[in-house]
């Protein structure tokens, strides 16, 4: 390998070098490849932009140049009008699903995916200095805000939205859980980011509030399909929100089958991102497939058994004992307890594996330096899962035999742990851009069904 020029990059004794810095007895700073240079090609490249939103709520492109004026100008115009926050949206941490066949026949015959977004005015879309710079009452109009709506758009087979199919919905007002503000509070959304998982030929709403919380979601698009062919998808003991569209009109009709489940673990307050997957019953194949969810994946792979549409109330009492934190009011009237205390019925024990090996990507300071000096967190959270890979895909097609059992794969997220040196003046601009403030890494995990 060293024959070949730019071996430095990868070669322990030479890449502390290569970036200028050198080993101390400390540690050294080895950095990351940009998904730029060591992804993939990108074959269908899409940009997922809701033609439904209104221009009005839009940011004028020419003002990307210099956004930290155009957010001091909105605050300002808006504070005029004595309203709170700001007022325009973007969209952005889509979720992707392949919509099942039964829903098909309710939707136009090109419709193969639907899209799940989070529309906001808070964002990270600029640089950094754009916010930082902020004034404290406009930095918090900007992150501070009670707007968090769903989008949903239908795509075709190339990843391109149907016209007319592009929704975007207020979830919380419509299903009763809207945070209830008293005067003084700081602004706060009720739910966050929105994924979409199909098990079982359904597909499932998922939303990070206090922790995760659940629903199934119906689709149907007007004059396809028969009304009355929607009414066994419904719960007969619960109650069905029909929604309505805030942007978008009514060609697409989204149905929640009944109010969201929330899924209590361990992790109370903090849980969010759990990826929900299925393992088929291998002794009754015609049966529906187990589902479970994934609640931690290092440094301990964590899976919980659950039944989504099954739950127990619970006592106020005990939502409140899982969701207080040292120092905070110890008072609670929240409109979400109504799904917090729908606690989802899980079946059996959480199955913990043993601590996962340090990753495979893992540069040479971590290996020589793990803990506190290893760049990025020890715990990730979800991106992408799950997909599952028969023995015959992992041993590609006959080529490998090394491995004997199906597995599950997904992808992971983590990020730079901050460095309290990060802020100081006399360690060099090239030192901090080796390890570089609130990077994140993907990566590709894999574990047993």
């Amino acid at each position: 390998a060293r024959n070949h020029k730019g071996y430095e990059i990868c070669d322990p004794d030479k890449c502390g070098e290569h970036h200028g810095v050198h080993e101390t007895a400390h540690h050294y700073y080895t950095k990351y490849w940009r998904f730029d240079d060591s992804a993939p090609r990108i074959k269908t490249a899409t940009t997922l932009t809701l033609k439904s939103i209104p221009s009005q709520f839009r940011i004028p492109p020419s003002r990307f140049h210099n956004i930290r004026q155009y957010f001091i100008e909105k605050f300002a115009t808006l504070k005029e009008k004595n309203l709170d926050g700001m007022d325009f949206l973007l969209e952005y941490n889509p979720g992707l699903v392949v919509i099942p066949r039964k829903t098909k026949k309710h939707l136009p015959k090109e419709a193969t995916y639907l899209v799940s977004l989070r529309i906001t005015p808070a964002n990270n879309c600029f640089p950094s200095d754009a916010y930082s710079d902020l004034p404290k009452p406009v930095w918090e109009a900007v992150y501070h805000t009670t707007t968090n709506h769903l989008g949903l758009a239908l795509l075709d087979k190339n990843y391109q939205m149907l016209p007319g199919y592009d929704i975007v919905i207020e979830v919380d007002t419509q299903v009763g859980l809207k945070r209830n503000m008293t005067p003084g509070d700081s602004l706060s959304v009720t739910f966050m980011d929105y994924r979409l998982f199909v098990i079982n030929g359904e597909i499932y709403l998922h939303i990070n509030a206090d922790t995760v919380i659940m629903t199934r979601l119906i689709l149907k698009a007007k004059g396809f399909g028969n009304d009355d062919e929607m009414h066994d998808k419904f719960t007969a003991e619960d109650q069905a929100f029909k929604l309505n569209n805030l942007f978008g009109g009514d060609q697409l009709e989204v149905t929640l089958a009944h109010q969201f489940n929330t899924l209590w673990t361990d992790e109370g307050v903090h849980g969010k991102n759990f990826a929900i997957f299925s393992v088929p019953n291998t002794s009754h194949p015609d049966n529906p497939a187990s589902i479970y969810a994934e609640i931690h994946i290092t440094p301990n792979h964590q899976v919980q058994q659950i039944v989504p549409e099954r739950f127990e109330h619970i006592s106020l009492q005990r939502v409140f004992e899982r969701v207080w934190k040292k120092g905070t009011r110890k008072s609670r009237n929240l409109n979400l307890d109504i799904a917090n205390r729908r606690s989802m019925i899980t079946v059996g024990n959480v199955t913990k594996s043993d601590i996962a090996p340090l990753a495979s990507f893992s540069t040479v300071d971590e290996h020589r330096f793990p803990g506190k000096s290893a760049p990025f967190k020890e715990s990730a959270h979800g991106g992408s899962c799950c997909v599952s890979f028969s023995v015959d895909d992992i041993n590609i097609d006959g080529t490998r035999n090394n491995h004997h059992e199906s597995l599950i794969v997904g992808i992971a997220h983590t990020k730079v742990s901050w460095k309290p040196w990060y802020g100081k003046s006399h360690i060099p601009q090239k030192e901090k851009d080796l390890v570089p403030h609130t990077h994140y890494v993907s990566f590709f995990y894999a574990f047993d069904p």
